[in-house]
């Protein structure tokens, strides 16, 4: 590696005299543009030397880093690699925060090291930032079904621990069939759409109701389900999770006198406005003292109602507790 650097070094500085007599602005570009070209005629090394000339033109252009920070992933997945080239992602958001670009190269650096968590975190802070979203919406699906795909294939293995954890941070259990994220024993996860709203206290909620139903199998210490709904599956995936689960607990949920395995079943309501949205039924396993041993993640799809609707005047988005 070293001696790439001296290279790189001595190929950067030849660059460098090269441009004299020309603008920093047309002597930024050339190395810039160079880059670019060598980069679609997989010329990684070539790449990283010209990017890094047109850095030291001028250090305060973020494409430049996101040029360089690709040629290293290109050159190969190594270690040091993905953190040189991490860094020059970040380097390039904190001269202009909308660069797209280092927004998919930060997250495609995450999923590599298997961190599906940061990755959705970095592309939810994305689209905070930049109006064209169309490229971070992509890699936020991408990733949810990479994620199911892999809940899926795990759960497929049959390589599951007999024995219950006593909390959840330490579950033995393999995650539930299509989970997208915690490791509560579910089988069996269903939904279907059903005409009417969810009666409570006399007063009907909702358009419609999804109708959910599964199978709770474990750990053996649970003895309550609690079920919240959201359609922002980042935040129950993120740091807001913790946050989440505990202000849920504070009302009331399903509690069970056996041990699992048990079914579960509950009704949500559906809103005009939730037509043709995924929203996300998150399952808390509760223990018999009121704490939270585990979680499940379901995405549930909500058919296209507004047709049926039409003329319906909707509320507005209500979560079952």
């Amino acid at each position: 590696m070293k001696k790439k650097v001296i290279v790189y070094v001595l190929a950067v500085i030849a660059l460098l005299l090269a441009a004299c007599g020309k603008s920093t602005a047309e002597k930024w570009q050339e190395q810039y543009d160079l880059g670019q070209q060598y980069l679609l005629e997989e010329k990684y090394e070539e790449a990283i030397v010209a990017f890094t000339a047109a850095i030291e033109i001028d250090p305060k252009q973020a494409d430049a880093y996101i040029g360089r920070g690709d040629a290293y992933i290109l050159s190969g997945e190594t270690e040091e690699i993905l953190a040189l080239a991490l860094a020059d992602y970040q380097t390039a958001l904190e001269l202009d925060g909308t660069k797209t670009a280092a927004y998919l190269g930060i997250a495609d650096i995450y999923v590599s090291q298997g961190d599906y968590s940061s990755a959705l975190e970095v592309l939810e802070t994305g689209l905070s930032q930049v109006n064209e979203s169309s490229a971070l919406d992509e890699k936020i699906q991408e990733i949810q079904e990479l994620i199911q795909e892999n809940s899926a294939e795990e759960s497929s293995s049959g390589e599951s621990s007999t024995e219950a954890a006593d909390s959840g941070a330490n579950s033995p259990f393999e995650p539930s069939d299509g989970s997208l994220g915690g490791t509560l024993a579910v089988r069996d996860f269903s939904y279907e759409y059903l005409e009417g709203g969810v009666e409570s206290g006399g007063v009907i909620f909702g358009e419609g109701r999804m109708h959910i139903f599964c199978t709770i199998e474990g750990p053996e210490n649970l003895r309550g389900i609690a079920i919240y709904v959201s359609d922002d599956l980042a935040a129950l995936q993120g740091s807001e999770l913790e946050e989440i689960v505990a202000a849920r607990l504070q009302t009331p949920y399903d509690t069970y006198e056996e041990q699992p395995p048990f079914t579960f079943e509950e009704d949500i309501e559906i809103y005009l406005e939730d037509s043709g949205l995924t929203l996300y039924v998150l399952l808390i396993g509760v223990d018999e003292a009121g704490n939270a041993v585990d979680y499940a993640i379901f995405p549930v799809e909500v058919p296209d109602i507004a047709p049926e609707m039409e003329g319906v005047e909707g509320e507005d988005y209500f979560t079952l507790f």
